[in-house]
């Protein structure tokens, strides 16, 4: 279990496999925490004496929010709600006050206490710890669309790191359009809510407002995604130089290997083809717009990506927009989905030269 989120400069890329011997068949999770993946029984006892007090340690931070969970009820009658006789279901909790908790003070506890446990969550680096922590994530803006505690800001480079670029992107176009508008009544449970999907992720980026910063988390997202974007059609374009003009076959397993965006290698068309260049060349303006945009919404972000070890170790703290707090709060909540990225912070390095 990591102390620290993204120490390594680049590692591989998250999926399902056995965290001792890498393998990706047969796998179980650990009984105990749940976010750790083995091949077998044999795998597991090897593994338990390094894994022992990482797993003892998640499983008191959930046991810990599953009592606050359980405790809502009483919780909510001491505020006054009225919870109609015996009817004190949790299900029905989180359907008859969807959206409204953090504004009902019982609630904040709960809300803080699945925040920890993502928190642990993301100290491991792998697969399920991270599907986990976006699930609860997910379920947190459910129950408080107003994101009282900000917890939307982690959410991009979760996709990213588990594949969903897709996902990714219409995730930060809601957030960024919708979910600016000043019109928009976050009270009213009626209204659409994260309703924004399929968007072109290869549209140009212009809905970040650079003069606050606010949306930096985002902007380094879709940074991000489309440099996954310009990497895939780069490698489907190289590989079809190499064959002499043939387009790459999709079944060929080192081009899908450079092929880093879901999004390209779940479109078939775009797979087939072996000339990308317009759509290269659009990619390459709009990642070098990016990134000049986000060096003027914060000057410390780029530069702590690249060298992220003191960003990595600091301790989070209140902000204003544009900080150095506020780049290593981002850092934190980046830095793995780019180091997952294989050769992500190199093409951002020969972008910032």
């Amino acid at each position: 279990m990591s102390s620290l989120p993204g120490e390594s400069a680049e590692c591989a890329p998250l999926e399902p496999e056995c965290v001792l011997c890498g393998s990706t068949t047969d796998l179980s999770l650990c009984s105990g925490c749940r976010i750790l993946h083995y091949c077998g029984s044999e795998h597991q006892a090897i593994h338990w004496p390094a894994h022992k007090s990482g797993c003892k340690a998640i499983k008191a931070f959930r046991t810990s929010y599953e009592r606050i969970k359980s405790d809502l009820p009483n919780a909510l009658e001491k505020d006054g709600f009225d919870w109609h006789g015996n009817n004190k279901e949790l299900t029905n909790i989180f359907d008859t006050y969807k959206g409204k908790f953090w504004k009902i003070q019982s609630t904040r506890p709960y809300m803080r206490a699945r925040f920890t446990l993502v928190e642990q969550f993301l100290q491991v680096k792998t697969y399920p710890a991270v599907g986990a922590a976006l699930g609860h994530l997910e379920g947190m803006l459910q129950l408080c669309r107003g994101d009282n505690l900000g917890v939307r800001d982690y959410m991009p480079s979760l996709y990213l790191r588990l594949g969903r670029d897709q996902d990714c992107y219409d995730f930060v176009k809601w957030w960024q359009t919708t979910g600016q508008s000043s019109t928009y009544d976050w009270g009213n449970m009626d209204n659409p809510y994260l309703d924004v999907k399929g968007a072109d992720a290869f549209e140009e980026a212009d809905y970040f407002d650079t003069h606050f910063g606010v949306g930096i988390s985002n902007a380094a997202a879709v940074t991000l995604l489309k440099i996954r974007l310009l990497q895939s059609l780069r490698a489907l374009d190289h590989a079809t130089a190499s064959a002499g003009g043939k387009a790459p076959p999709t079944a060929n397993e080192e081009v899908r290997k450079l092929v880093t965006s879901s999004i390209v290698t779940g479109n078939p068309e775009m797979m087939a083809s072996g000339d990308h260049s317009v759509q290269i060349i659009k990619l390459e303006r709009q990642v070098q717009g990016l990134i000049q945009n986000i060096a003027k919404m914060n000057e410390f972000f780029w530069p702590a990506m690249l060298s992220p070890r003191e960003a990595l170790a600091s301790v989070p703290e209140m902000y204003a927009p544009g900080s150095k707090a506020h780049a290593n709060l981002t850092v934190q909540q980046s830095y793995n989905s780019w180091a997952e990225t294989p050769g992500a912070i190199d093409m951002l390095r020969e972008y910032l030269k």
